[in-house]
């Protein structure tokens, strides 16, 4: 990474004090500095820091009945958390409060990738925390629940777009979809889930989509879950036999989207 003057930059930050300096030349020399105040502001201004401390305070001499999950999920979250401890016990602190604080939806596996998001953006727990919170209670509130019910009905949404008439392109798809038996729930499920932050696409692209997923909710999900598939799947699925070499076929493709201007103006 170098910033805009072309000196390298440190890609991971050494330690605690340094991190919203470095958090802040990170997050610039992406072009994603304006995105990362309007985040701070947005839930900073919504919640009072102070909530968060009492809440830590109330819930540390409780465990968490998902704290043994917390702590292996906390550790392979991203390979900038992986390597280091201080930063790995800020998220695990962060998801453990917020399992103690709403015990129905506790935790579960991708939320992990979603409090990483906000945590590496902010440097700020509280922040964090609330942004976390706003996320799985009112952005996308029956997505962690166990039939994953949300995300059905998503992916029941996207068919019907499929199918209606006017768009040549989206027909075709789901002709491939159906043809190739390819299960859009199974597909899509891991997209939903974590906001596409599971490190599906390059942290460039994961982060731009964020700038508009935080504004425009759960439809921009399904913007963009079209948007990859019409950009990226259509033309691997009209070469498949079976859907596995498709799938495995998109995965690549979205790995390697370090511009993801098309897609993005796609699902606008």
């Amino acid at each position: 990474m170098h910033d805009i003057y072309g000196f390298k930059l440190a890609d991971v930050c050494s330690n605690d004090s340094n991190y919203e300096k470095w958090a802040k030349s990170y997050y610039r020399s992406r072009g994603l500095d304006e995105m990362r105040i309007c985040w701070l502001r947005k839930f900073k201004g919504r919640f009072v820091q102070e909530g968060y401390k009492e809440l830590v305070l109330v819930t540390g001499s409780t465990i968490s009945p998902n704290a043994a999950q917390i702590s292996k999920d906390v550790t392979r979250t991203a390979p900038g958390f992986r390597d280091l401890d201080w930063l790995v016990f800020r998220l695990d602190r962060v998801l453990t409060t917020y399992s103690l604080r709403n015990p129905t939806l506790g935790y579960t596996q991708s939320m992990n990738f979603i409090a990483a998001v906000f945590l590496a953006a902010t440097g700020s727990e509280a922040v964090t925390f609330w942004a976390m919170a706003e996320i799985c209670e009112n952005i996308l509130p029956d997505y962690f629940v166990g039939d994953l019910l949300g995300v059905r009905a998503d992916c029941a949404l996207m068919l019907l777009l499929m199918q209606q008439k006017g768009s040549a392109a989206l027909e075709e798809l789901h002709r491939e979809l159906r043809r190739l038996e390819i299960d859009l729930v199974q597909l899509c499920a891991p997209w939903f889930m974590t906001a596409f932050a599971g490190g599906f696409f390059p942290t460039e692209t994961t982060l731009r989509i964020w700038a508009d997923f935080v504004d425009y909710g759960r439809i921009y999900l399904i913007r963009v879950a079209l948007a990859v598939l019409l950009l990226g799947g259509l033309p691997l699925m009209r070469r498949e036999r079976d859907g596995s070499g498709g799938v495995e076929g998109l995965r690549e493709w979205m790995q390697g989207l370090l511009d993801g201007a098309a897609l993005l103006d796609a699902a606008r």
